[in-house]
């Protein structure tokens, strides 16, 4: 028989992930005073109730990312915390139904809007940033997305099972409060600290919890990273300012995709992770790099997409493959490798 609940794991003192059907990790961080929700998943499950089993503390949710498996239920909640500059990664709330269902109609193969929607300056000024969240958090949200992930492993036992009525969204007209690095949430004896580390997306952030010594890190480090928006060498240095910190504020790192598809660990990535993407970066700029083509794990039938081939894929040095990124420098910036 099929999971149909998402699986939850203590990974700390008054700390849980959550694995959202194989699809993402959502995670729940209780102080004293309060708690602190990171991501809001796709839409497979009553994530309110699930919080509020696990905290009777008031609570705070924030995005690492404006992805639909990162953004699907917030409108469960009053308000979420988010960076603005992931407004510049939405597509035109105008775009047609059918695009907006597909997830890739109006984008590139990467699955991100080919330009940002024009629009988002004027929907922070008239109050409709949510509106255009909610069409963006739609995306995957569905039964099409449940099955994208799973398609892959049709020829094995099915481990997760979901049905069109535990899609739930929520209906809330959520606020969005804009925050950026530094901005601090305070649970009384643990305070989060919050890091920006843009290339996955433009405004993509992370939460660091000293008191545990854990980083959540949405999708920024992962081993599938992708640099869709920023030169390679800009994501070298924000990728250094994190490592820099290991060690110091953490030594654990949580990300959006630990359990993803069937894998069930609940184990901390490592930082090799992170420093072979920063080095994968650095063998492009050098013209070393081993590109490859691979298809899109959303999109198998579609173009296939062009990945950075880095490290040998043992524990002590993963394989990571990010995205090749649309340019190497900055423009006008001098050619020195980070």
């Amino acid at each position: 028989m099929a999971i149909r609940e998402p699986l939850i794991h203590e990974i700390a003192p008054k700390t849980w992930m959550i694995n959202e059907f194989g699809s993402n990790n959502m995670y729940v961080i209780e102080g004293s005073e309060r708690a602190l929700v990171v991501d809001a998943g796709t839409a497979y499950c009553d994530f309110r109730k699930i919080i509020e089993s696990l905290t009777d503390k008031p609570y705070d949710v924030a995005i690492t990312h404006a992805h639909p498996d990162h953004i699907g239920m917030m409108h469960q909640f009053e308000r979420v915390y988010v960076n603005k500059l992931e407004l510049g990664s939405i597509p035109d709330p105008d775009a047609p139904t059918d695009k907006m269902a597909s997830g890739f109609g109006s984008q590139d193969i990467t699955g991100y809007p080919t330009e940002p929607c024009k629009k988002y300056s004027e929907l922070v000024r008239d109050g409709q940033a949510s509106e255009a969240f909610q069409n963006l958090a739609g995306y995957t949200s569905d039964m099409h997305g449940f099955e994208m992930v799973d398609r892959f492993f049709a020829d094995e036992p099915p481990v997760w099972e979901c049905t069109p009525d535990m899609i739930n969204r929520g209906t809330l007209d959520t606020e969005l409060v804009f925050i950026d690095e530094g901005y601090e949430f305070d649970l009384g004896d643990r305070k989060v600290k919050t890091m920006f580390l843009p290339g996955h997306t433009r405004g993509h952030l992370l939460f660091i919890d000293p008191k545990n010594r854990i980083a959540f890190t949405g999708d920024c480090v992962n081993g599938n990273n992708g640099s869709s928006f920023h030169a390679a060498s800009t994501h070298i240095r924000y990728l250094e300012k994190f490592i820099a910190e290991y060690g110091k504020s953490y030594d654990r790192i949580f990300n959006g995709h630990i359990t993803y598809s069937r894998r069930l660990n609940f184990r901390s990535e490592s930082i090799n992770v992170v420093k072979n993407l920063a080095n994968a970066y650095r063998a492009l700029m050098r013209g070393e790099a081993e590109i490859i083509e691979q298809a899109f794990h959303l999109n198998p039938n579609g173009p296939k997409r062009r990945l950075v081939v880095y490290g040998s894929g043992t524990d002590e040095d993963p394989r990571v493959t990010p995205q090749v990124p649309p340019m190497l420098w900055e423009d006008g910036e001098e050619h020195l490798i980070p």
